[in-house]
C-alpha cells in the first residue's frame, strides 16, 4: 500500500478530523493522532535502510579489474625483489672470501 492511500485510508485520523474542536484538548488529541498515523504509515510504506558491510555500491568491474592488475604488479614486484635480495644476500655471503683473496 502506497503511502498516501495509508494516510488517507486510516480510519482513526478520518474520525479525529471529523470532530469538531472545540479546546485545546481536542488539537492535542487531533495531533498526536496524526504523528502516529504518519509514524506508522512511514514505518509501513517506506523502505527500510540496512547496513550491508560487505557490499561496496561504489565497487564496478573496471575497479575489480584495476585491483587484480594491481595485485599481479605487485606479486611480480615482490617476486622480483625477493630474487634481488637473494643475490644481494649471496653477494655478501661471498664477500669476505673475495676480500680474503687479495
Amino acid at each position: 500500500m502506497r503511502y498516501k492511500q495509508f494516510v488517507n485510508s486510516n480510519v482513526d485520523l478520518q474520525s479525529a478530523l471529523t470532530k469538531a474542536i472545540s479546546c485545546e484538548s481536542d488539537i492535542d488529541v487531533l495531533y498526536s493522532t496524526f504523528v502516529k498515523t504518519v509514524q506508522l504509515a512511514t514505518s509501513m510504506c517506506l523502505p527500510k535502510p540496512c547496513f550491508k558491510g560487505h557490499i561496496k555500491p561504489y565497487w564496478s568491474t573496471q575497479l575489480t579489474n584495476n585491483h587484480k592488475s594491481m595485485t599481479r604488479a605487485r606479486n611480480e614486484w615482490v617476486s622480483n625483489r625477493r630474487e634481488q635480495l637473494q643475490s644481494i644476500e649471496i653477494c655478501k655471503a661471498r664477500l669476505p672470501t673475495c676480500l680474503q683473496r687479495n
